[in-house]
C-alpha cells in the first residue's frame, strides 16, 4: 500500500508502530538465518560424503542470502520510519504524530554509486503534505 494511504488510514503513530514491528521481524530473520548458515557451514566441514556436503553446503548459501535481504529490508524498513518520525513533531504546537495527510507526491530520480556511475533504474522518493491535528499547521515531510 501506499504511504499516504497508509499514514492516512492508520495514523502516523500506529503506522510508525507496525513499520517498527516490521522491521523488527525483518531482524530477527536476519540473526535466526545467519545462525542457519554458521550451522550449515559447520555441518558441511563435518560431512561425511560429497552429498550430504553438497546439500549443507547449499543450505548455507541460501541461508546466507535470506540473511543478506533480510538486513537491507531492515535497514531500509528502519531508515524510513525514522526519516519520517524525525519530521512528525509540530513546529506549531509540538504535537508528535498527531498529523492527517493533505497531499503527497512521488519524486522519480536516478541512483548513483561513488563512482558516478548510474547502478539503478529511476527510484521514486515519496513526499507527503501534513496538517497538524491539533493546530492545523501544514508541513512537509
Amino acid at each position: 500500500m501506499e504511504l499516504s494511504k497508509e499514514v492516512g488510514k492508520r495514523g502516523f503513530r500506529s503506522w510508525y508502530e507496525r513499520q517498527l514491528i516490521a522491521s523488527h521481524l525483518y531482524l530477527t530473520a536476519c540473526i535466526l538465518s545467519a545462525f542457519g548458515a554458521a550451522v550449515f557451514i559447520g555441518a558441511y566441514q563435518s560431512s561425511g560424503g560429497a552429498a550430504r556436503g553438497l546439500v549443507m553446503l547449499l543450505g548455507g548459501f541460501v541461508s546466507g542470502i535470506i540473511a543478506i535481504h533480510a538486513w537491507q529490508r531492515y535497514r531500509s524498513m528502519m531508515t524510513r520510519a525514522q526519516r519520517l518520525a524525525d519530521k512528525a513533531t509540530c513546529a506549531n504546537c509540538g504535537i508528535y504524530g498527531r498529523l492527517g495527510v493533505t497531499g503527497a507526491s512521488r519524486i522519480a530520480h536516478p541512483v548513483y554509486d561513488d563512482r558516478g556511475v548510474r547502478t539503478a533504474d529511476d527510484v521514486e522518493a515519496a513526499w507527503l503534505r501534513v496538517e497538524c491535528k491539533g493546530c492545523g499547521h501544514t508541513w512537509t515531510i
